[in-house]
């Protein structure tokens, strides 16, 4: 297979354009690298000319700018050159324009971060603070790498749970669609078999099932019109921020699943805060940052209680512990880190305490689930199939 390779090798070659014949986009990776090519973009080509057209209109996320500004930046171009390096890059529109007002506003004399910022609010606070803390020290390639390894934890932790919850949603899923194939084409047909054996001699609970099946066979369009109403309807209130934030508020109620909810909240939290101090962001500034990541309003409000408390002196471990904004655990490392001096550092491990905390809890919780989730299918299913063949097994009895 053919790769289109856009590379930088030194200042002399300038940014260049290889075609490559590998297996796959790795391998091409790798024998550019080979060559003493800094890799900038690979795509695979579509002709011996082009490279291949995308047709998505999805705009420039931080990460990948972050990456690829990462890499020219290690191979000693300036700032200037690596951003119109990227400029030449082809992208979806969004990203381009993105990438153009970004070399506007650096043309025009504003700082990188100002430009970023400018750049029709694309980015978020948190990474245009990233970039103006790293123009303060003059060190952006630790303050891109620090956000990339940022980035990594908290895809993780997401994916973490996303991944949990996909198998038992596809169970789920499969059961409904044969419980509802069953209600809604089988049961109808064995009610018409049923009409003229006499409700004597049919068991109670069938009985009932039976006069379901007859009603969702005569009245089959209403059904189907009724279910689809109420698709919409779901879809439609889960748009709705009032009802979905009381609905979050409900599910973070639930013991088990509100405690490790919050757990996922301070990881989030402290993952953040620990690249922001880490960054030389200071305390309180870095509390205001990470605010707007917090999704449960009383968290929000013990961490708004927090920053009061150290704004006026407080220890910081103290007004975590007070606020629950720490486990006792972590409210130790904390006060550790504030007799070092190394706070960045001491949250970045209290956010690893958190990721393997609520990794193993997803783990054991989905073991049990999972197996939970698969019986309770397997017996609906059953009790409707046995409903269904009741009347045949009371009719062979009495024959015999």
């Amino acid at each position: 297979m053919q790769y289109q390779i856009k590379a930088y090798r030194d200042a002399a070659a300038g940014i260049a354009r290889l075609s490559i014949a590998a297996p796959s986009a790795e391998e091409a990776r790798a024998r550019a690298q080979a060559q003493g090519y800094y890799v900038i973009g690979i795509d695979r080509s579509l002709g011996t000319n082009g490279w291949r057209k995308n047709k998505r209109r999805a705009p420039l996320s931080a990460a990948n700018l972050s990456a690829e500004l990462l890499v020219l930046l290690r191979a000693g171009l300036s700032l200037a050159e690596a951003m119109a390096a990227l400029q030449q890059r082809r992208r979806t529109p969004a990203a381009t324009q993105t990438i153009d007002r970004i070399c506007h506003g650096l043309r025009e004399g504003r700082s990188f971060s100002k430009s970023i910022e400018d750049s029709a609010g694309e980015f978020t606070p948190l990474y245009v603070a990233t970039i103006r803390s790293a123009e303060e020290t003059g060190n952006l390639v630790e303050a891109l790498t620090r956000y990339l390894d940022y980035d990594r934890r908290m895809h993780a932790v997401r994916s973490t749970l996303v991944s949990a919850t996909i198998y038992p949603l596809i169970l789920l899923a499969t059961g409904c669609v044969v419980v509802g194939f069953l209600l809604g084409y089988v049961v109808p047909r064995f009610s018409r078999i049923y009409a003229d054996l006499g409700e004597e001699h049919i068991p109670a609970a069938s009985r009932v099932l039976m006069h379901f099946g007859q009603f969702i066979d005569q009245h089959r369009l209403a059904v189907m019109a009724a279910a689809s109403a109420g698709v919409v309807l779901a879809i439609y209130c889960a748009r709705q921020p009032a009802l979905r934030a009381r609905l979050s508020r409900r599910f973070w109620s639930i013991p088990m699943i509100g405690e490790k909810l919050h757990l996922y909240q301070l990881a989030r939290f402290s993952h953040t805060l620990a690249m922001l101090l880490r960054g030389g962001v200071p305390f309180v500034t870095s509390l205001d940052m990470t605010l707007g990541l917090i999704r449960l309003p009383s968290l929000q409000q013990n961490l708004t209680e927090a920053k009061r408390l150290i704004s006026e002196g407080q220890l910081i471990s103290a007004s975590f512990a007070r606020n629950q904004l720490a486990t006792d655990v972590a409210v130790r490392m904390l006060a550790a880190g504030e007799r070092t001096g190394n706070m960045g550092e001491m949250m970045d491990h209290v956010a690893l305490l958190y990721d393997e905390e609520l990794e193993q809890w997803v783990e054991r919780f989905t073991r049990l689930f999972e197996p939970l989730l698969m019986t309770a299918i397997g017996v609906t299913i059953g009790v409707l199939v046995l409903l269904m063949y009741l009347p045949i097994f009371g009719l062979a009895s009495s024959i015999e």
